[in-house]
Order: structure tokens, then C-alpha cells, then sequence
């Protein structure tokens, strides 16, 4: 999935456990990129989008925001936030928790 961000960006990782520092707090675009995060859940609260990842926790803050799947089809936060929510629910199903 790809993630694009419009206008002035806010972006705050907390607790991305990257490849080659545990624990690393980092604010800077191209080290995430280099990581290739794994969206779990994103929501939105106000202006700040929660993208909940598999290493971490990013903390976005934008003008606008689009998401595109590996397809090249673009997805609403809703309808991503949707899906995440199915996911996990029917994970939970299959796993018996």
C-alpha cells in the first residue's frame, strides 16, 4: 500500500522497531520508507491520522492524505479503516480469542 501525504506534514513515529536500532524514535520520511512498514489499522482523530504498523506506531498530520493499494486502486480512510476492522475481527474468529 502507498501512502501520500499533501501539504505541511507532521510525522512522529513512536516506537518504530527498526531493522537496525530497537526502540528508535524517528521523524524522518526516508528511514521509514527504507523500513517498507506493514499497515495493520489506521484512524483518524481531528487532523492526525494513527497508522498502527506491524514495527510501530506513525503519527501523521497533513492537508491531505491518499491511499493507494498495491493494485494502484485508490481507497478511502473509511473504506481502509473498514477493511482493518473486518480483518481483525474475523482473524479473532478463525483464532478463537
Amino acid at each position: 500500500m502507498k501512502v501520500t501525504l499533501f501539504g505541511p506534514i507532521l510525522l512522529v513515529v513512536i516506537n518504530l522497531n527498526i531493522s537496525r536500532v530497537k526502540e528508535k524514535k524517528i521523524t524522518s520520511l526516508s528511514e521509514i520508507i527504507i523500513e517498507q512498514p506493514e499497515i495493520l489499522k489506521v484512524s483518524q482523530i481531528e487532523t492526525v491520522t494513527h497508522i498502527i504498523c506491524v514495527n510501530g506506531d506513525l503519527y501523521t498530520e497533513y492537508s491531505e492524505i491518499s491511499f493507494t493499494l498495491d493494485s494502484g486502486i485508490s481507497v478511502s480512510i473509511e473504506e481502509l479503516d473498514k477493511a482493518c476492522d473486518t480483518y481483525w475481527n474475523e482473524w479473532e474468529k478463525r483464532s478463537g480469542f
